[in-house]
């Protein structure tokens, strides 16, 4: 069997088929759409088998049984995973023959994925031909009746698609009982006095909405089945403890610094968990009266410029704070404030900031930490972690995890702060769920500069001993009170003492 790939390319590229250009669509209601088809894609993209939910069906009002629906409009699991709705794509079915339904060719998301019925309607050679079929009020395809062209794939070529048979579309006004558990959450990172703007929007059939907020990780389950990303254990426990709260936008407040997990579930009249999701909110309880400005510093961009195509590698000048508890620990302030990319700032009352940990000049590591930033592109607000801060949040001690991520541990060297290729890495709200991609090969903070001492490159050989200097570079006792320079190893950094 061989398709004519021009003729779907063609198709594509007119944006619509005859049958969409000459119909006029009158709507009937609201149907059911079981997913099929991005399934091929695979749970690496979040997309789970058994995924559905509510759609808008329209007919022909000249010819029974066209009918048309836009699968990824609005709210629905997948715009939910790809940051954005795709309004504009149409998915065209003829089942004016019940007994040989079949889907013209169909293009998503700017083309990008694109899905072929394998039947000769849409241009197929071949006697194999497998329609679907109306019964009931519900349209099914067989398994492997569909193909799709793989963008990855550099030959081109056909790869099936519904591989389970799971396409499936329920039509409005066939009996067929339509239930709408959907769950769906809209959140920043953070917020002012660290009160967590989330908005809930839950599906018609559900009854009442609960949540638990957990202090740091509970990973989303990418094994569970249908729309949820709890499995069965973690929805019974916030049924059972959890707090009610309504649907629509609520402020939810972190009470302990750094990240924690809202886990939210959808519940029936009799209180059964149909569908649970997983918001990431942070809280930053710092105390501003423990650090200590160093003044500005350059901060040599990676984060963004390493992972999308365009974005030009720059270099900003960011206030760069010091603990006055721990030496070596320090945070950048608000560090997109001059970037002049195409962004937006969030923070909205508050500050952001990038922690490092550089206590060990030879172990460095960035905190978990919402940034403040949004491009504007429907994948919303950013945050930035890096290896160690992954293994910390998986119950590994700290010793424990630099000593696994050594390939992807930081370091200062001739003062300035760096990352291997791996080391650092930025999730987006809007993208798979804050889905973290590694970046930040050319990260660089850069130290205070040191009058009178020359700045070595770090040494793991080298000596930890503690010395100090006047701004003269000449060498003096630790001073009782005034700005001062200590040399800790290879490691050098102006102080002051008050």
């Amino acid at each position: 069997m061989k398709k004519f790939r021009a003729l779907l390319l063609s198709a594509a590229l007119l944006g619509a088929g005859i049958q969409q250009a000459t119909a006029e669509w009158v709507s009937i209601g609201q149907g059911v759409y079981y997913e099929g088809l991005l399934t091929y894609y695979g749970e690496e993209m979040g997309i789970k088998r058994g995924m559905s939910w509510p759609v808008n069906i329209e007919e022909d009002s000249d010819t029974k049984g066209l009918y048309r629906l836009a699968p990824y409009s609005g709210k629905n699991p997948i715009a939910e995973l790809f940051g954005s709705s795709d309004d504009s794509s149409y998915m065209v079915i003829h089942a004016e023959d019940p007994a040989k339904v079949w889907m013209e060719d169909f293009d998503s998301y700017d083309q990008y994925y694109c899905f072929t019925h394998m039947v000769p309607e849409s241009g197929w050679e071949g006697e194999a031909a497998e329609y679907g079929t109306l019964s009931d009020g519900i349209i099914s395809f067989p398994a492997m009746c569909m193909a799709t062209i793989d963008l990855t794939d550099p030959e081109g070529l056909w790869h099936s698609a519904n591989r389970e048979g799971e396409c499936k579309i329920v039509i409005p006004g066939s009996g067929s009982e339509i239930e709408d558990y959907s769950l769906y959450l809209d959140y920043n990172y953070c917020g002012v006095n660290n009160k967590v703007p989330v908005t809930i929007t839950a599906g018609s059939s559900v009854k009442s909405v609960k949540y638990v907020l957990q202090e740091g990780l509970v990973e989303a389950d990418s094994k569970t089945e249908t729309n949820a990303d709890l499995d069965a254990a973690t929805m019974q426990l916030v049924a059972a403890e959890g707090k009610e709260i309504a649907a629509g936008k609520q402020t939810v407040e972190c009470s302990v610094h750094g990240l924690h997990s809202m886990l939210v579930i959808a519940m029936d009249a009799d209180g059964k968990a149909h569908t649970g999701k997983v918001a990431y909110i942070y809280g930053d309880r710092s105390d501003d009266s423990e650090w200590t400005s160093l003044g500005k510093v350059k901060y040599n961009e990676d984060l963004f410029a390493g992972y999308y195509e365009g974005l030009p590698q720059v270099e900003l000048q960011v206030e760069l704070q010091e603990n006055k508890n721990t030496r070596g620990y320090y945070r950048l302030v608000n560090p997109y404030a001059e970037y002049e990319g195409n962004c937006i700032e969030n923070h909205d009352g508050h500050n952001h900031y990038i922690y490092i940990h550089a206590e060990d000049p030879q172990a460095v590591w960035v905190e978990n930490s919402p940034i403040g930033i949004d491009f504007g592109d429907g994948y919303g607000e950013a945050r930035v972690t890096s290896n160690v801060a992954l293994m910390l949040e998986y119950g590994l001690s700290l010793e424990e995890a630099i000593a696994g991520s050594e390939e992807g541990i930081g370091q200062i060297n001739n003062n300035v702060i760096e990352f291997p290729a791996y080391g650092l890495w930025i999730g987006q709200t809007g993208w798979f769920n804050g889905y973290w991609t590694s970046t930040g090969q050319n990260f660089r903070v850069h130290l205070p500069e040191v009058s009178g001492i020359d700045s070595i490159t770090s040494d793991k050989t080298a000596e930890t001993d503690t010395q100090y200097f006047n701004l003269q570079g000449i060498r003096i006792d630790r001073p009782a009170a005034g700005l001062f320079i200590e040399k800790r190893g290879n490691n050098v950094t102006k102080r002051i003492v008050r």
